[in-house]
């Protein structure tokens, strides 16, 4: 039985998250454990389901926290970028390019900052205008994060049908088209070792980077990963 489409997912979280300019957050915070040191602003929604995210319940949640205006998260990441000396920052929590007109009017505000852009490309994939926007911005280095190293594998912890890992795949292509800065990285708990030595090669051929990453056991993950039937192969402790 096919998967939901994530396109269409993330269009009704759109119109949940995002009104007008602003969009909707739920938590600011700084870590060095990420980056060498990152402060983040977590927004509210998603448009893939994995079975294995640490923020699900904030992706579903589609009316917790506030609608903010680009200017406003500036203004919170700036405050936490004075108090810890952290230069690098991201968006997380959900996906970024939803509501892709505020994103990167938060990009521009943050124009001095090193700014990491966290996504898992669909949308990149299915709008090349996306990528030659990003190119344009000399402070933005993107992290694509595939779920899974094939279109099965996509499509089990997703849920989403798997074709829509095309659309991953494609976002490469586009943003190596134009020019964005960017690396690979793709959870690789649930892979055999000869699917990520493919994807490995496949990107190597390509000169592109790759991250693998590693499922955190966090108690909440490992739970609905028991309820779901799926088991790592491998993990992480918190």
């Amino acid at each position: 039985m096919p998967g939901y489409d994530p396109i269409r997912l993330g269009e009704t979280v759109a119109g949940a998250v995002c009104e007008g300019r602003r969009r909707r957050y739920y938590r600011f915070r700084a870590s060095r454990r990420w980056y060498g040191g990152i402060v983040t602003a977590d927004v509210v929604g998603c448009n893939l389901r994995c079975v294995f995210c640490w923020s699900f319940r904030h992706i579903s949640n589609l009316k917790e926290g506030e609608l903010l205006l680009p200017e406003e998260v500036s203004a919170r990441v700036r405050h936490l970028v004075g108090r810890t000396g952290i230069r690098k920052v991201r968006i997380s929590g959900g996906e970024p390019t939803i509501c892709f007109s505020h994103l990167m009017d938060v990009m521009m505000e943050l124009y001095d900052l090193d700014f990491i852009l966290e996504t898992n490309g669909l949308l990149i994939g299915k709008d090349d205008k996306m990528a030659r926007s990003i190119s344009e911005l000399e402070n933005v280095y993107v992290r694509i994060s595939l779920k899974g190293t094939t279109k099965d594998e996509f499509s089990r912890l997703t849920g989403a049908d798997g074709r829509y890992f095309d659309l991953q795949m494609r976002a490469i292509d586009n943003l190596a088209r134009h020019g964005v800065p960017f690396h690979v990285s793709a959870m690789i708990s649930f892979s055999p070792e000869e699917n990520v030595r493919r994807l490995i090669s496949f990107l190597e051929d390509r000169g592109i980077g790759f991250e693998p990453e590693l499922l955190i056991a966090y108690p909440s993950v490992m739970a609905r990963l028991r309820k779901a039937g799926i088991k790592p192969l491998r993990v992480i402790n918190p």
